[in-house]
């Protein structure tokens, strides 16, 4: 039974056990501010367990990610901000795994795409091949580099010297200070330089801020002509036109779609009963392949009928069919 000192009891910290002082109050419940907060996360991470997967959380959940996404695509500052936010909370994590942890989860990894079914790997391998060409380009740069960076770190260790100019990096040149590819590459800052000059390839300023004339001019011509405009590499300049949620300029035949030119397809009834019946047959490959999409949007349902009925015909014309 808690004993009383002076007609006031002395309490027990709900969280360690440590007595409570008296400079904490009568009402608290715990002897210091961290106890408060580790208290406070337990309880809190307790209730969302309670209340997760429940019909109720799944709704709320479902109405937050569709407001992110109106707000995303409404606003590409904070579409932009939301995408540096996910990717250095990834860092964040990856930072504080352990080497075995770390090789834990890629095991776990590696074992999930072995048990995936044929069918859900040909889904996997149909998403990514049904990527455009500059998505392609960026979807694993960071992956790149740091292979190539291990790469050329092992041959500049075994060699004791620096090792010659690979051609395969060309598209780095520009991206970054001539100082910090140099120092990733592992090769001097003359031989960056004298590659970046002979290609014509400008460096982009430090710091790679963005003037709004200059992402007004994103999406209105091909990358690398606003690239020459804007004296920044075409890799930088795709990757910011994508970062904001801008398309690319798009072509019809031999003539390209000019600024202020309507851009927009009218959507026919007829067209969104086809849409209707199209989605729910595309949408489990998506699905499948592990991608956490629970609807098409009707220009991604375009584009997939569009490219199945292309390899159709160039199959009937390599078989003499037309």
């Amino acid at each position: 039974m808690p004993r009383r000192t002076r007609g006031r009891q002395i309490k027990g910290c709900e969280w360690c056990g440590h007595p409570i002082g008296a400079e904490r109050g009568p009402a608290a419940k715990t002897c210091s501010p961290e106890c408060e907060r580790d208290r406070n996360n337990a309880r809190e991470k307790a209730r969302y367990q309670r209340v997760k997967d429940t019909p109720e959380w799944k709704a709320t959940r479902a109405d937050y990610l569709r407001r992110l996404r109106e707000r995303a695509a409404a606003d590409p500052d904070f579409a932009a901000r939301q995408a540096a936010a996910r990717r250095a909370a990834v860092r964040r994590y990856y930072d504080r795994l352990t080497p075995e942890q770390l090789e834990t989860y890629r095991a776990s990894r590696r074992d999930w795409y072995r048990n995936l079914t044929p069918e859900k790997k040909a889904a996997r391998k149909y998403w990514y091949g049904s990527l455009s060409l500059e998505l392609k380009r960026l979807f694993l740069l960071e992956l790149r580099q740091a292979r190539a960076l291990q790469r050329l770190q092992e041959v500049n260790a075994l060699s004791g010297r620096r090792v010659r100019w690979d051609h395969a990096n060309d598209h780095l040149l520009g991206t970054m200070p001539d100082g910090e590819l140099a120092a990733m590459l592992a090769v001097s800052i003359q031989t960056i330089k004298y590659h970046r000059l002979s290609q014509g390839i400008e460096l982009r300023r430090r710091g790679g801020e963005w003037t709004e004339d200059e992402i007004k001019l994103l999406g209105t011509d091909a990358d690398r002509v606003i690239a020459e405009k804007l004296g920044r590499s075409a890799a930088s300049v795709t990757l910011r036109r994508l970062r904001l949620g801008i398309a690319a300029a798009r072509r019809t035949g031999r003539l390209s779609i000019q600024p202020g030119a309507p851009q927009a397809i009218r959507i026919s009834d007829e067209m969104r009963e086809l849409f209707a019946e199209l989605e729910p047959l595309l949408l489990p490959r998506y699905q499948g392949a592990g991608l956490p999409v629970d609807r098409l949007e009707p220009w991604q349902i375009t584009e997939i009928a569009l490219r199945e009925l292309l390899a159709t015909l160039r199959k009937s014309k390599a078989r003499g069919r037309i």
